[in-house]
């Protein structure tokens, strides 16, 4: 806890020390975490962590904490810096915790993308991260996840044109592959680098706006669309209960 009170305190020397808490929890994935900023007569600033922070070093979780912090402040504060030696220990134990996550979720279509694109554009020089189909999703089309090491490719593609999956598969291996870079105003995930190397791909404009056209007209498959029906009208139905619970409460005890 008190690498979470130093870290506040080297941010902000001549600011009151807030009340701080830091929960460990089993609700995010891997290496996941968040603040809630609490305004009062007491401010209040609420980290929740992953579990799996526990037996990570102090000084790289004052790292995370200091990051955390400064996405909260830095429109209150223009004069805070965006980045410290600790911030640069945790950006530099994210990038890395690829080495040492567990390969477990390996589907079949995505291995063959995978291979293929990973062969002809990055000469077979980037492990195989786990490989997982994301939701049906239109406006994200793929994710790369540092903490998991998880490549998640929007299910709209799973029978599409080969070449429109293995364009997104190249873009999510690039962000695996070149990470992300910070300076002391910004954190880029789409270099320079990157944008030319992700135009490396054969036929890239023309193969492009043909994934967008083609991910423009597609329709949810129809079980899909009942599922996502009748889990809107479930979740409907759990805050019209909690809706009931709560007025209960407020007529008994005021």
């Amino acid at each position: 806890m008190k690498f979470a009170y130093e870290a506040f305190e080297e941010l902000f020397p001549e600011k009151e020390m807030p009340n701080i808490e830091i929960k460990y929890s089993n609700r995010f994935s891997a290496y996941n975490a968040n603040v809630k900023y609490k305004h009062g007569l007491k401010n209040e600033l609420n980290f929740a962590l992953s579990k799996n922070w526990r037996k990570v070093d102090d000084s790289i979780k004052k790292g995370l904490i200091q990051s955390l912090m400064i996405k909260i402040y830095r429109k209150q504060y223009s004069n805070l810096p965006r980045k410290t030696i600790y911030t640069d220990l945790y950006n530099n134990f994210t990038k890395n915790l690829h080495m040492s996550i567990e390969k477990t979720k390996a589907e079949p279509s995505l291995v063959e993308s995978f291979q293929r694109v990973n062969q002809k554009y990055h000469s077979d020089s980037v492990e195989q991260p786990n490989l997982e189909w994301g939701e049906y999703s239109k406006r994200t089309l793929g994710t790369y996840n540092y903490q998991t090491d998880t490549i998640k490719i929007s299910k709209y593609f799973e029978n599409a044109n080969q070449k429109f999956l293995d364009i997104v598969m190249h873009h999510e291996i690039l962000h695996k592959r070149l990470k992300f870079k910070c300076n002391s105003s910004k954190t880029y995930h789409h270099s320079a680098e990157f944008k030319s190397l992700e135009k490396g791909f054969e036929e890239y404009e023309k193969v492009n706006k043909e994934m967008q056209n083609f991910i423009r007209y597609k329709r949810l498959p129809v079980a899909s669309t009942q599922y996502i029906a009748s889990h809107k009208n479930k979740e409907l139905n759990n805050n019209k209960n909690l809706q009931k619970q709560f007025s209960l409460k407020k007529w008994l005890f005021g």
